[in-house]
């Protein structure tokens, strides 16, 4: 998702200024040698080979293309395909376009994923919308029925947080073991979040298995923006120029499920597969945005001496 969890505008801003000078030196700098990955499961016999925007396959395609890639042991669901798709405007209004196809393997997973859900900030971005359809084994398809889509204020861990963060969520139609469900939400902002650049991370690597991962990048030509891949040697990727607009794809393969830790510390070193990119044109930009954000909240005469 896009940067969209923020207790406050002026904290978060100085961390994100922070952030993209961090992601400005990365694209100087060269790559920190990462661990080693750990071993990975073998491949399933069978890709995800279905393209296209969000519901343009059939029931039918769907399920001749699911029945190739078999459920691994003790996984709870198996996510078949996933995109993610930002278009940045030369305002750096962002839209975003996440949407994924996935296959229910056991009954804690009705229970587990048994809705869908977005979160979002009114301050600056539209609101959301959310579309899905749930694949029964017998083809019955079911539409989620946008009268049962809800929105409410977003819980946060500290209490003496305020935001004006919000969640909209939809509980799934017809959930049953072997169903197939493929879901969309669409996210756009109506002003930029920070005029001066942001940065996005996209995780390609989950709880449980994805057969095939993708994310789209359109940008105007002439924005400046850098990427980098991490723990992804085997990622495709894209960049072509088409009509002024610069096009990034990349596109991965199988990736087993990430195995958690009970030992979480801080480290400084990458341990989730990832695509991050920055956009930005120079740390003068940046803070040359930040202090028009910043200045006119000073107030100097009530500076004391």
């Amino acid at each position: 998702m896009p940067l969209s969890c923020r207790s406050s505008r002026a904290g978060t801003l100085f961390l994100l200024v922070a952030v993209l000078g961090a992601a400005f030196v990365l694209a100087q700098a060269p790559a920190q040698t990462p661990i080693p990955a750990p071993a990975q499961a073998p491949a399933p016999p069978a890709t995800w080979p279905l393209e296209g925007p969000a519901f343009s396959a059939s029931v039918d395609e769907i399920q001749k293309a699911a029945a190739q890639i078999a459920p691994e042991k003790f996984m709870s669901a198996t996510i078949l395909f996933e995109r993610d798709t930002y278009v940045v405007d030369s305002s750096g209004k962002v839209s975003y376009r996440h949407s994924m196809v996935y296959r229910i393997e056991t009954e804690a997973a009705v229970q587990g994923w048994a809705e869908t859900s977005v979160r979002w900030e009114a301050w600056y971005q539209k609101e959301p919308e959310i579309h899905a359809r749930v694949i029964e084994p017998d083809g019955k398809v079911s539409e989620l029925d946008q009268k049962t889509v809800t929105d409410g204020p977003a819980n946060t861990q500290d209490d003496g947080t305020y935001s004006d963060a919000r969640v909209r969520k939809a509980p799934l139609p017809g959930l049953v073991v072997g169903a197939i469900v493929e879901e969309e939400q669409l996210l756009e902002d109506k002003a930029p979040f920070f005029a001066g650049g942001g940065v996005y991370r996209r995780y390609f690597q989950r709880n449980v298995p994805v057969v095939r991962g993708e994310m789209l990048v359109d940008v105007p030509k002439d924005l400046k923006l850098e990427f980098r891949t991490h723990l992804l040697p085997q990622i495709a990727v894209t960049n072509e120029e088409q009509a002024g607009i610069r096009h990034l794809k990349f596109d991965q393969g199988y990736m087993p499920a990430r195995v958690n830790s009970d030992i979480n510390l801080p480290t400084h070193i990458l341990l989730n597969p990832m695509v991050e990119f920055s956009t930005g044109e120079s740390w003068a930009a940046v803070a040359n945005a930040y202090r028009q954000l910043a200045e006119p909240q000073i107030d100097p005469a009530s500076v004391k001496d």
